[in-house]
């Protein structure tokens, strides 16, 4: 989980409160909580007993991560940053890699536009590659007859994020962060499409958008997931509640999609993350 082992954590005051409220969260879940399975209970009448009206435990609030919005930087008056191809270490099947990133006292540096920017191309590659649209492929410098011809759609994944994000390399925590999310979408919009429901363009920025969010929140969290006196499954809930809430606020992110070219996935995931920063009250700074 997270991107880098040796990271730990942003030291601005939106990072500090999200592990804090992380932790607090993880503080108060019960050990090995995991949801039940449902039950049929129709041999099993209800023998008259008061039923449990509690709430259910362990469900992380969505306002816990809008605390990742005010770590990534909006773009600035000068134009788009962070937004050209990055390194990273992204393996087959879009593995996190291994390097340990680099960071200042206020902890990793994160551009939405850089997020943006791979994720579009990615996304935009994936897109055209399930449509057969070998015009939109070459324009990222792809051939589609080549990555027909290798026959495994996560070799095509790798291929894409390559065209995206650049070739293999040690580099900072944001471009590891870039390179993942760029992967996942990448394979997330195959698989579907292999699936025969191929993603829609708004379905695949709100997906990039929770990617973003998601991956984000997973390395400000790692060190606090992996401590010794965590229950053994506290890596696989974190993950699981942060993808599930994550999913949650790029659901309420205001878009306006106009198509599935690497620009206009760009922009509406730029725009996206934007409408969030507004609703944590948070304005451009």
């Amino acid at each position: 989980m997270g991107t880098s082992g040796a990271y730990s954590g942003s030291g601005d005051t939106a990072g500090k409160r999200l592990r804090r409220e992380l932790k607090q969260w993880l503080d108060d879940v019960p050990p090995n909580d995991n949801p039940p399975e449902p039950t049929d209970d129709s041999d099993n009448p209800s023998d008259g007993s008061p039923t449990d009206t509690s709430p259910p435990q362990g469900h992380l609030s969505p306002d816990t991560l809008l605390n990742v919005i005010p770590l990534l930087r909006p773009r600035t008056r000068g134009g788009r940053g962070g937004d050209g191809p990055g390194g990273g270490g992204l393996g087959p099947g879009g593995a996190r890699g291994s390097g340990t990133g680099t960071r200042n006292r206020g902890g990793a540096h994160r551009a939405a536009a850089g997020f943006a920017t791979t994720a579009g191309r990615a996304a935009a590659a994936a897109y055209a590659y399930q449509i057969g649209d070998a015009t939109a492929l070459a324009r990222l410098g792809l051939d589609y007859t080549e990555l027909r011809a290798l026959g495994d759609p996560l070799e095509v994944t790798v291929r894409i994020v390559n065209a995206a994000c650049g070739p293999l390399s040690d580099s900072t925590i944001e471009h590891e962060e870039q390179r993942y999310v760029a992967g996942e979408i990448a394979q997330w919009v195959i698989e579907q499409g292999e699936a025969g429901a191929t993603p829609t363009p708004e379905e695949i920025v709100r997906k990039t958008i929770a990617l973003i969010i998601q991956e984000a929140a997973l390395s400000e969290a790692g060190e606090i997931a992996r401590q010794a006196d965590r229950p053994e499954n506290t890596g696989e809930l974190t993950e699981r509640e942060i993808e599930e809430v994550a999913e949650v606020l790029a659901g309420r992110a205001e878009l306006s999609v106009n198509g599935a070219t690497e620009e206009e996935i760009t922009q509406a995931v730029e725009d996206g993350i934007e409408t969030l920063r507004r609703m944590r009250g948070d304005g451009r700074r």
